[in-house]
C-alpha cells in the first residue's frame, strides 16, 4: 500500500497534491480508484467510499504513526469542548 492510501489524501507542501476539499484529477481520470475503497459516482461527479475504507481509516488513525500513513500528514489536536 502507498503512504497514504493510494494517493487519495494531500500532502503539506507537495506541488499537485489534493486541495481541500476535492481531487485534483480531471475527467476520465476521477473515475479511476481502487475499488476495495473508492467508487467514482458519475451522475453525481463524487467518491462511494466502501466499507473497506472505513475499516482501513478506523484500523490506521488510532495513532499518530498510523494516521500519517493512511492521511499523509500529522494529526491535529483539536481543543475538547467542554459542557
Amino acid at each position: 500500500m502507498p503512504d497514504d492510501a493510494f494517493g487519495m489524501f494531500p500532502k503539506p507542501g507537495v506541488a499537485g497534491s489534493i486541495p481541500a476539499g476535492g481531487s485534483i484529477a480531471k475527467g476520465k481520470a476521477r473515475a479511476k480508484t481502487d475499488e476495495r475503497y473508492c467508487i467514482y459516482d458519475e451522475a453525481h461527479d463524487d467518491y462511494i467510499y466502501t466499507p473497506a475504507f472505513t475499516e482501513l481509516l478506523v484500523g490506521n488513525c488510532a495513532t499518530a504513526e498510523g494516521f500519517v500513513k493512511v492521511i499523509g500528514r500529522q494529526p491535529r489536536m483539536q481543543e475538547s469542548k467542554s459542557a
